[in-house]
């Protein structure tokens, strides 16, 4: 049985997003967030990991406050602080484009899901 998990969402960026490497070189990565207004007045933030050429992308044409529409598929991942451990989910970016003018000119590009595995990073 195969399920649909494919989510589009637009929204404004947190912070800038940084570019990083996992441990081996091997991948390139950022997570970020965005700020998401939804159609009932509330306003919620939504965690979002972008790889390899999608990173590159989102971290060289957005900066924080800038928006951005999104397409990707919810994941599950978890972290352990303070001996706390937490569970969220993040939106794995498929698809990343301008929300808005980007100095007159729209881009978009795609890139291959991981494999859901988001390793020692």
């Amino acid at each position: 049985m195969s399920s649909l998990n494919n989510y589009n969402v637009s929204g404004n960026l947190t912070k800038d997003p940084e570019l990083r490497y996992s441990s081996d070189g091997s991948k390139r990565w950022t997570q970020f967030s965005i700020g998401v207004h939804s159609r009932k007045d509330k306003s919620f933030f939504l965690d979002v990991t972008a790889f390899d050429k999608t990173a590159d992308f989102v971290v060289n044409n957005f900066k924080k406050g800038q928006g951005i529409i999104l397409s990707g598929e919810l994941d599950e991942y978890t972290r352990e602080k303070d001996g706390v451990t937490t569970k969220r989910l993040s939106l794995v970016v498929t698809k990343a484009m301008f929300n808005g003018k980007r100095e007159e000119k729209q881009a978009t590009l795609s890139s291959q899901v991981p494999d859901n595995t988001y390793g020692n990073f």
